[in-house]
């Protein structure tokens, strides 16, 4: 799903680090310091979160509103190292075809 919002918080600081996800659903987020950050990824609410116990459960926290879906996680990025969040989600079949895609991946 292209064009939706993530961003990356440290724990620590009060930086908020912003994208969005490009055509093929992926994003990428470039943190300037090793740390624990919490990460909140933005759904259409069309979007439903499903998936295994592991899947959900590493989901914080889910809050919905009028326009959307955050779904926030609690991401440790290592030094020289990436961190990859990989959320649990099913669109069905007419908004997977005008969204050109099914999946939000990314990498902080």
């Amino acid at each position: 799903m292209r064009g939706q919002p993530a961003e990356a918080q440290s724990f620590v600081g009060l930086t908020v680090y912003r994208t969005t996800s490009d055509k093929k659903g992926w994003f990428k987020l470039i943190v300037l310091r090793p740390g624990n950050y919490g990460v909140r990824i933005f759904l259409p609410r069309y979007a439903d979160v499903v998936g295994t116990e592991a899947e959900l459960g590493q989901i914080k926290n889910r809050v919905v509103t009028k326009r959307s879906i955050a779904l926030e996680y609690e991401v440790v990025v290592e030094p020289g190292k990436c961190a990859f969040i990989n959320p649990p989600l099913f669109i069905g079949r007419p908004e997977y075809e005008n969204q050109d895609g099914a999946r939000i991946w990314g990498t902080t």
